[in-house]
C-alpha cells in the first residue's frame, strides 16, 4: 500500500488564524447568545492551538554558555530484599 503526502500551501498556524479571524467575524455580526458564544469559544481555542503550535515547533531554551553547573550524581542505597 502507498501512501500519499499531502503538503499544504498554507501553514497549519496560519490556517488556524484564518479560522480564528473568519469566526470572529461572523461573531461580531451577530446579537450576544449561544451562537456567538460558540463563534467566539472557536476562535479563541483556535488561537491558543496556534500558539501551541508555535510553542512545540521551538527549538527551545538554549544553555548559556557560560553555564558550568551539572548535576552531580547523587549515590542511592541499597536495601537488601527481605531487610524493610
Amino acid at each position: 500500500m502507498q501512501e500519499h503526502q499531502i503538503t499544504q500551501a498554507v501553514s497549519f498556524k496560519d490556517r488556524l488564524l484564518r479560522v480564528a479571524a473568519h469566526a470572529r467575524e461572523q461573531a461580531d455580526t451577530m446579537l450576544p447568545g449561544k451562537q456567538r458564544d460558540a463563534l467566539m469559544e472557536r476562535a479563541r481555542q483556535a488561537e491558543t492551538t496556534a500558539q501551541i503550535d508555535d510553542w512545540l515547533a521551538s527549538p527551545g531554551p538554549k544553555p548559556s554558555p557560560h553555564a558550568k553547573l551539572r548535576a552531580k550524581p547523587v549515590a542511592i542505597a541499597k536495601t537488601p530484599p527481605g531487610t524493610s
